[in-house]
């Protein structure tokens, strides 16, 4: 797996990847970019980094991006920081909120936790992944145990989920 793994949800549009890009050329980052500590990896700021380092390669003088280095517990805190640190800052569509909720449900996670996570209530998680279930003609698990730290699906849950991951 790569960085982008953490990339959860969907790519700027090409007017706010500009007006992100034209930001940092006036102002520099100002959120750090978060970084795992145990990985290296970029946790959080993706579009931060790629607009940052597409003006140094073009010349512009921008300073060096901040960095936070955290330690996280485990992949679902990972997860959940990403999702916190995104969700209400980014204004998602109805269609971007279900292919989230879709891939958190595809992972495992309980419809409770998601919905504390993306910020809603059971039934608009239960609606989001009917809706996407419907589009794509993906049959996700109707329940999802944890045993051992894995997630146990009780209905299969085979590669068709391969279209939400990264």
């Amino acid at each position: 797996m790569t960085a982008e793994r953490w990339q959860l949800l969907p790519p700027l549009s090409d007017e706010e990847y500009q007006a992100l890009k034209a930001d940092i050329a006036a102002q520099g980052v100002l959120v750090p970019v978060v970084i795992d500590e145990d990985t290296g990896e970029v946790i959080e700021g993706h579009h931060r980094l790629r607009a940052w380092t597409e003006l140094r390669a073009a010349g512009v003088k921008v300073p060096d991006y901040p960095k936070q280095v955290v330690r996280f517990a485990n992949d679902d805190d990972r997860v959940a920081f990403v999702l916190a640190a995104n969700l209400f800052r980014r204004h998602l569509t109805r269609e971007q909120r279900a292919e989230v909720v879709a891939r958190l449900r595809a992972e495992g996670w309980s419809l409770r936790h998601i919905g504390e996570v993306v910020g809603v209530d059971d039934k608009t998680v239960r609606n989001d992944l009917a809706e996407i279930a419907e589009k794509s003609a993906i049959k996700l698990p109707e329940r999802v145990e944890r045993k051992g730290g894995g997630p146990t699906f009780t209905t299969p849950a085979p590669n068709h989920l391969r279209r939400l991951s990264p």
